[in-house]
């Protein structure tokens, strides 16, 4: 389902998270992503954030964690957007907190 982003389930969708939390909102590698093959950008990686959230949804049911997490993606991109690069780190790393005590593998 997303392994065009570089994930196929919860638990490499966690190291997802932390690559896009080390990287947003403008220094991703050169790389094309996604089932486009486009640029990977700050939009492209909070499309897979989404898609992310959603797979981890259908492998693990819907949890109040995943509707936190998707709260604060939605939050994030905001911060970046607006050029906040502080706050939108800070959302990021709150979902990777989050979703690290969903179990996994």
């Amino acid at each position: 389902m997303t392994a065009h982003w570089g994930f196929h389930d919860l638990h490499s969708f966690k190291d997802y998270v932390t690559v896009v939390a080390l990287c947003a909102p403008d220094q991703f590698p050169p790389i094309n992503v996604g089932p486009d093959k486009k640029p990977f950008t700050l939009d492209s990686a909070f499309l897979a954030l989404r898609e992310g959230l959603a797979l981890a949804v259908a492998e693990k049911g819907d949890r109040p964690v995943f509707r936190d997490c998707a709260r604060l993606v939605e939050q994030a991109y905001e911060a970046y957007q607006s050029g906040n690069s502080e706050a939108g780190a800070i959302k990021i790393r709150q979902v990777r907190k989050l979703l690290g005590k969903v179990p996994t593998q």
